[in-house]
Parts: structure tokens; C-alpha cells; sequence
């Protein structure tokens, strides 16, 4: 039976020797450093004189730079430490200590900011989960690709309730819906790359269920469409900041209406008109003669 305990070690080519007392006789344990001031401790195999089992690597400064399993000299599973002693990443290895599969990364300060899949360039790759600052709450859960936020994906309050679900293409937001902090629904459509309503879209009242909007938003705001009136009213026109041109006006059918065939009531220049809003309501009608009514006009005609 041969001995095992040793006075080396070989790690990628490389020998690495006993620090003098260290090596535990009757023991597979031992502490080693190579040339360059690098530090193992852990199991090693007194067969092939390579780190066998749990070990850790430290840098030449006595900080950690690996704690986990190895198998013939390769890091199997573990965490990797960057050359400060933070943890980098915890995770399996292939043969050449690539990442494969899922796994758990460390922003500098050595908080977890991602939990998830990566591809052989150590890109965020498939499904994964992005941390705040606090490595606990969760800013991002959804698909990835390339390192950037790709398919569909769900952002988060700082509450943890859902402001964003939807879909993503190179990072950039394409289409979902927008949610309230109370987690109903907002908005749901098309959006820009950063989120703001953009394209046609629908917009909800606080309780996520009444639609207060329907149409084309540009800038984050309406544009073109059907907003609620009172007197479960529809206007249908323009918008441009705290204006409305409103083209006509419907009137939701009574109970009995849908049975002869009327869902809604058309009214004709009811309101026709260039309205102020105030929180989505007409608060006020500008007379045709006003200097804003040629004024609005003319952006419409730009739009």
C-alpha cells in the first residue's frame, strides 16, 4: 500500500511543493505552493500527486481563490474567488473549468446579482434570474441570451410586485404589460426599448379591469384613439399633452340595446371639440375661435 503523504503536488503541468510541517502523514491531506506564491489546502491522491477531493486554492496574498471539490487537479464544483478574495461565481466545471450549466455570480462586492444559466463564454445564457443590490430581492426573472435580456421575462418592484411582463429582444422591451405598484394592471401592449407605451396599447384604471383607453401611444403618452367619458361615454380623437380633439362621441347601449343588435350608440359631434384633461377626465371645452384650437390643429396635422 503505498504511502499518502507527498512532498508535491501537480496542478496543469505545474509542481507544486510541501510547505515544510504541513504534509499530514497517514493522511491525504496536505498544504502545497507552487512558484508563484499560490496555496493549496486540501485532499490530494498520493497516486497521481493531484488535488483529489475538497480543497481550497488561495493567491499569493493569503486570500481564498477557490473552495470546493476537484477531481485530478480540476475544479469540479465550487466557488471561484476573484483576486480580492470576493466570490465570483459558484458553479460546475467542465474539464477546462469552464461554467456549465447553472449558476450563482457575485457583483465586486461579493453580493449575489445573478442566479442562472450560461453558455461557454460565461454569457448569460437561457433562464435566469437578475438581484438588486441586496442580492435578495429580484429586479429581473425571465430568459436570456447573450448576456442580455432575451424572450420572456418579468421585472420587479423593489416590492417584489411585478412592473413589467412581458417580452424582450437584445435587451430592449418589445410588448407586454405595465402594472401598477399595487399589481394591477396598468397598461398592456406595445412598448419602446425602455418600457414607456409606445404603438397600440390599452390603458386600465387602478383596478386593472376598467379600460379607460384604447389606441396608439407615442412618448409614453396617448395619441390616437377611444378614451372613457362619463356617462359610460367613448370619445374617439387626439391627444396631445393635456389636450383632446375629441372626433366623436359613443354612448354604451342600455341592457335592452344588445338584443336588437346595438352594442354601441353613435352620437355625432356631441362633443365635438378641443377638451383640457385633467387625470384623464374633459374638464374643459376651448371655443372653435380660441388661438389653441388652430394651434392643435396644426400638430395634428404634423403627427
Amino acid at each position: 500500500m503505498p504511502s499518502i503523504s507527498s512532498n508535491y503536488i501537480i496542478r496543469n503541468n505545474e509542481i507544486w511543493t510541501a510547505i515544510p510541517g504541513r504534509v499530514v502523514g497517514e493522511s491525504p491531506y496536505g498544504e502545497f505552493i507552487s512558484k508563484t506564491g499560490r496555496v493549496y489546502k486540501g485532499i490530494f491522491s498520493a497516486i497521481t500527486h493531484k488535488p483529489d477531493g475538497f480543497g481550497e486554492f488561495f493567491w499569493p496574498d493569503g486570500s481564498l481563490a477557490f473552495s470546493g471539490m476537484i477531481k485530478d487537479g480540476r475544479y469540479i464544483y465550487g466557488t471561484r474567488y476573484d483576486a480580492d478574495g470576493i466570490p465570483a461565481c459558484t458553479a460546475k466545471f467542465d474539464e477546462r473549468e469552464r461554467i456549465i450549466g447553472k449558476c450563482v455570480v457575485y457583483n465586486e462586492e461579493g453580493v449575489r446579482c445573478f442566479e442562472g444559466f450560461v453558455n461557454e463564454s460565461n454569457e448569460r445564457e437561457g433562464w435566469g434570474i437578475e438581484y438588486g443590490a441586496d442580492g435578495i430581492a429580484k429586479v429581473y426573472e425571465g430568459e436570456f441570451k447573450g448576456n442580455k435580456r432575451h424572450g420572456k421575462g418579468t421585472v420587479y418592484f423593489k416590492s417584489g410586485n411585478p412592473l413589467f411582463k412581458g417580452e424582450f429582444w437584445e435587451g430592449k422591451y418589445v410588448r407586454g404589460i405595465i402594472y401598477y405598484k399595487n399589481g394591477a394592471r396598468l397598461y398592456e401592449g406595445e412598448v419602446d426599448g425602455r418600457g414607456g407605451r409606445e404603438g397600440f396599447g390599452i390603458e386600465y384604471g387602478i383596478d386593472g379591469k376598467t379600460a379607460l383607453f384604447a389606441g396608439r401611444f407615442k412618448n409614453n403618452d396617448r395619441l390616437y384613439g377611444r378614451a372613457r367619458g362619463p356617462d359610460r361615454g367613448w370619445s374617439q380623437g387626439w391627444f396631445c399633452r393635456n389636450l383632446f380633439y375629441v372626433e366623436r362621441y359613443f354612448i354604451e347601449a342600455p341592457p335592452l340595446f344588445p338584443l336588437l343588435g346595438l352594442g354601441q350608440i353613435r352620437v355625432p359631434y356631441v362633443t365635438r371639440g378641443i377638451w383640457e384633461r385633467e387625470r384623464g377626465r374633459l374638464v374643459r371645452k376651448f371655443e372653435e375661435n380660441n388661438p389653441i384650437v388652430e394651434f392643435f390643429r396644426n400638430v395634428i396635422g404634423s403627427l
